[in-house]
C-alpha cells in the first residue's frame, strides 16, 4: 500500500510539474486531464498514458533529429526509469528492449538515406550504425540493472514486512489482553448478578459477541486482510455503552449520548469500537481517583463541514500536567492495575485505519474531554 501510495505521489508531482512547465500551451491542458485522472480515477490509467506519451515524444525525437541528440538520450533514460517507478521493471525491461530494437533499426534507415533527418544542430553530420548499437545496449543494460535492483528490493521489503508483523505480533497481543479485559470482567459481574437475570444475560450475550467480532478482526490483521464497509457511529457507541453498563451501574455514573442524527462512517466497525470502548473506559477510571458524589459522562457526535467529531467527557480530576506528554504512549499508565496500552491503541486505530486524529484538553471547571476527529 505505502509502494503505491509512493508511485502516486511521485506520478502526480511530475504531472504538476508539466502543468507548470507548459502552463502557457494547450500541452497544459493535457498534462491537467492526467493529474485529474490519477488523483480521482485510475492511477493505473494515467500513468500508462503518462509513459506511452513521453515513449512517443522519445520516437518523434529520434525520428526528427536522430538517436544522438542529447534530448532523444534523456528523454530515453527518463521513460526507462519512469516506467521502473510508476508501473514495474518487467515493463520497463519490455519497454526497453523494443526501443533498442527500433532504434538501430531507424538508425540503418537513417544511415541509408531511407528516411530523412535534420541533422542542422550537427553540421549535417549522421550516427553510425556502431553507436546506435552501443546506445541501444546502454539502454537495455540501464534497464537490467534497474530490474535487478528491484527484484532485491522486493525481497528486502518483503522481509522488512516480516519483522514488522512481528512487531505488530507483540503490539496486537498486548492490546489483545487489554481490550479482552473489559468485556470479561463486564460478562463475569453480569453473569454473577442474580437480579434482573434476564437483562444481564442479554448484556453478557451481546459483549460475548463483541469478543468474537474482536478475534475475528485479529485474526484478519495477521492475515493482512480487513473488513471494511459503512456503518453507523451512532450504533457502535450505544453498543459500546452496553457492554460496560456494568461498570456504569457499579459507579453509579451517569451517561448521556447526544447525537443529533444518524451519522455513518467507512472502515472496519470492530476496530472504531475498540477506540471508542477504551476511551470510555477511560472516563469510567477517572472516577476511582475522585471521591465527588457527582459523576456524570458527556458524549457528543456531530458532523460539520465533512468533520466528523466525538467528544467524550468527564467531571473528574482531569489529566496531571506532568502526564499529559505521556498518555498517549504505549505501556505508560497512572493506574496500579494497568497495563497502559488503552490510549495508545485508540491513537493507532483513529490515525492509521481512519486518518484522523485523536486528542484531550482539560475542561475548565472538572474533569477532561477526549476529541475524536475523521473526515466523514
Amino acid at each position: 500500500m505505502k509502494a503505491l501510495e509512493s508511485r502516486k505521489a511521485i506520478l502526480n508531482t511530475l504531472l504538476l510539474v508539466g502543468i507548470l512547465f507548459f502552463i502557457r500551451t494547450k500541452i497544459a491542458l493535457f498534462f491537467i486531464g492526467l493529474y485529474l485522472l490519477s488523483r480521482f480515477k485510475s492511477f493505473k490509467a494515467s500513468s500508462y498514458l503518462f509513459v506511452g506519451t513521453l515513449l512517443i515524444s522519445a520516437f518523434y525525437t529520434v525520428l526528427k533529429w536522430g538517436i544522438d541528440l542529447p534530448l532523444s538520450l534523456f528523454l530515453c533514460v527518463f521513460v526507462i526509469l519512469l516506467t521502473n517507478i510508476v508501473i514495474n521493471a518487467r515493463l520497463s525491461l519490455i519497454v526497453t528492449s523494443i526501443m533498442s530494437f527500433c532504434f538501430v533499426y531507424i538508425s540503418i534507415l537513417q544511415f541509408q538515406n531511407t528516411i530523412s533527418v535534420d541533422r542542422a544542430w550537427k553540421n549535417g553530420r549522421g550516427v553510425e550504425i556502431e553507436f546506435a548499437m552501443l546506445y541501444a545496449f546502454a539502454f537495455f543494460l540501464i534497464a537490467l540493472i534497474i530490474w535487478f535492483y528491484t527484484k532485491y528490493y522486493e525481497k528486502r521489503e518483503k522481509k522488512i514486512m516480516e519483522m514488522y508483523q512481528l512487531v505488530k505480533l507483540g503490539r496486537l497481543s498486548s492490546g489483545f489482553l487489554h481490550d479482552l479485559l473489559n468485556p470479561l470482567t463486564a460478562l463475569l459481574c453480569n453473569l454473577e448478578q442474580k437480579k434482573e437475570m434476564q437483562e444481564d444475560l442479554n448484556t453478557a450475550f451481546l459483549i460475548t459477541q463483541k469478543m468474537r467480532n474482536f478475534l475475528i478482526s485479529t485474526k484478519k490483521q495477521f492475515s493482512c486482510g480487513e473488513k471494511k464497509e459503512m456503518f453507523l457511529i451512532n450504533y457502535e457507541v450505544e453498543q459500546v455503552l452496553e457492554v460496560l453498563s456494568y461498570y456504569i451501574r457499579k459507579n453509579k455514573i451517569e451517561v448521556e449520548f447526544k447525537a443529533l442524527k444518524k451519522i455513518k462512517l467507512y472502515g472496519d466497525p470492530v476496530k472504531f469500537s475498540h477506540a471508542v470502548l477504551n476511551i470510555v473506559s477511560n472516563a469510567i477510571d477517572a472516577y476511582s481517583f475522585c471521591e465527588d458524589s457527582f459523576k456524570k459522562i458527556e458524549i457528543y457526535l456531530v458532523k460539520k463541514n465533512g468533520k466528523i467529531m466525538l467528544c467524550v467527557r468527564d467531571f473528574a480530576k482531569g489529566v496531571p500536567v506532568e502526564v499529559q506528554n505521556k498518555i498517549f504512549k504505549p505501556f505508560f499508565t497512572t493506574k496500579e492495575q494497568g497495563i497502559g496500552i488503552g490510549l495508545a491503541l485508540v491513537k493507532n486505530i483513529i490515525e492509521n485505519d481512519f486518518n484522523g486524529n485523536v486528542y484531550f484538553k482539560n475542561n475548565k471547571g472538572h474533569g477532561a474531554t477526549f476529541v475524536v476527529k475523521i473526515r466523514g
